[in-house]
């Protein structure tokens, strides 16, 4: 199987998790990283596709989030890594979530998926993806909570990559 590594994913390094009603030590840092790279073995870097295979698999809302999330919580007073715990229901009217903390929620799938400096800048040299359809309306996304006939209503769990900014 080829495996694909950039540098660059090394700055993710949360803080710390939030899980079972605490904070712990996080389980991403330098030593989990090395541990999987020493299991894998040899890796290729990958060549820059820039956004457009990313937005091709996102919606641009969403990576839109990600690039100004932590920026976003920090002008809100907020310390350190910004972390969901806030959440819209399921099947309500869609709102116009303008706050970071709603923001958070809608696009966070739990409390274990903090945001922090550089983290919404993306790693644009992933080899192109293929998009899975939506069961519900067949739209390409790889996040089917995120297709235009879902938008409003289920989250998506965070998921940036890690580039200093």
């Amino acid at each position: 199987m080829r495996c694909f590594w950039d540098e660059r994913q090394r700055a993710h390094t949360p803080a710390a998790e939030f899980f079972n009603g605490a904070l712990h030590a996080a389980a991403e840092h330098p030593g989990r990283v090395d541990a999987i790279l020493d299991c894998i073995g040899s890796t290729e870097a990958p060549a820059d596709h820039g956004m457009e295979p990313l937005l091709r698999a996102h919606a641009h809302d969403y990576v839109q989030f990600l690039q100004t999330a932590h920026s976003d919580w920090r002008s809100a007073g907020r310390a350190g890594d910004a972390f969901p715990y806030t959440f819209p229901v399921i099947g309500r009217r869609p709102l116009e979530l303008d706050r970071i903390d709603a923001r958070l929620g809608r696009y966070g799938f739990d409390t274990s998926t903090p945001i922090g400096r550089g983290r919404g800048k993306p790693v644009t040299g992933a080899p192109r993806p293929r998009s899975p359809r939506c069961r519900r309306c067949s739209t390409a996304s790889a996040a089917p909570s995120l297709c235009a006939a879902r938008r409003d209503i289920t989250p998506a769990r965070i998921i940036s990559a890690a580039i200093p900014t």
